[in-house]
């Protein structure tokens, strides 16, 4: 009578593809990265042009605004804007203060 081991090896060579088959281990879902992901800018019109306010972006904060801080911050991802139009109806929060600063002329705002 074959024990346990005789059996599994005899069973390997029957089967090889099925012996050899490992358990696949998938990645856990990676998080979207900020930078890429479809954002609306919420900021006052740009003098110059660059940036209109509700202007959407598929592939996130385009990189010449990622190095400007005072309008980086007035990039909002779409899936969060429900809570960024009630945001700004209130002055107290801070996207209306980052925006109220980034307008005002003698913060050296954008106006």
């Amino acid at each position: 009578m074959p024990t346990d081991q005789q059996s599994i090896k005899a069973e390997k060579k029957e089967h090889p593809q099925k012996a050899a088959a490992k358990p696949v281990k998938k990645a856990a879902p990676k998080a979207e990265a900020p930078a890429l992901m479809h954002c609306m800018y919420v900021g006052p019109n740009l003098a110059d042009g660059s940036l209109r306010k509700g202007q959407t972006f598929i592939r996130g904060v385009p990189e010449r605004w990622q190095e400007v801080p005072e309008v980086e911050q007035l990039f909002v991802p779409v899936k969060d804007l429900p809570q960024a139009k009630a945001d700004l109806k209130d002055p107290a929060s801070r996207l209306a203060r980052r925006i109220a600063k980034f307008a005002d002329p003698t913060i050296g705002g954008n106006s």
